[in-house]
């Protein structure tokens, strides 16, 4: 099974818009985690990193080689008729390392989906929720990147005119959305209210990058 997790996350408090910069100590909280589990996919030498990381991100480090998720071997093991002994014992031997393998990934994820959920507010990913199985079948790395696409995409202010009034109506709606997430955190209808606010605001700055994708091209 996978060892425990020593390392501390970066949580992200409740109460406001998660900023780029809490979303990165974040991810990079639940790499280093990710990174105690080890496996000898990937490279073997970062755990279970590219398994919530994505994969040209993970193969640009140096020495790794593409991660692919175990799945699970075929229940119950069939051995052909007339096998020999030994590649009888061959085959029970790799069925049930590659059984253990499985069970230690499907492991580490459920732990990793945990920390994840635990040192954040779930509201803010709202709409992987199922209405079942609630986040059960969520991919850690889903969740990280629906974090990162969300609240990362700006990464440097850019300059000029009609760049700057993009910039400053971004931040307009930066502090409108914080001033209603204060008001909707203290209501009994926070979790509904507060997504619908997420995904009005998210709409309007889609449509901001692509104004200004349209400025920088015209």
């Amino acid at each position: 099974m996978a060892a425990a997790v020593t390392h501390t996350i970066s949580s992200i408090a409740p109460g406001h818009r998660p900023t780029a910069a809490e979303v990165r100590a974040f991810e990079a909280s639940v790499y280093a985690a990710a990174r105690s589990y080890p496996s000898h996919r990937g490279g073997g030498i970062l755990g279970h990193v590219c398994s919530v990381m994505p994969a040209a991100q993970y193969q640009a480090i140096p020495n790794t080689v593409a991660w692919i998720d175990p799945v699970p071997p075929a229940q119950p093991l069939v051995i052909p008729n007339n096998t020999s002994a030994a590649l009888t014992a061959a085959m029970v031997r790799q069925h049930t390392a590659d059984l253990e393998e499985f069970s230690t990934f499907v492991a580490t994820m459920n732990t990793l989906r945990s920390l994840v959920l635990d040192n954040m507010d779930n509201v803010f990913l709202g709409h992987l929720r199922d209405r079942l199985l609630n986040f059960a079948g969520v991919h850690p790395r889903d969740m990280l990147q629906h974090l990162i696409a969300t609240y990362c995409w700006i990464t440097t202010y850019p300059v000029g005119c009609r760049d700057l009034y993009v910039v400053i109506k971004i931040n307009a709606l930066e502090r409108v959305s914080s001033l209603l997430e204060h008001v909707i955190y203290s209501t009994s209808a926070s979790p509904k209210i507060s997504l619908v606010n997420e995904v009005l605001v998210g709409l309007e700055w889609r449509d901001l990058i692509g104004q200004h994708l349209c400025h920088s091209h015209s």
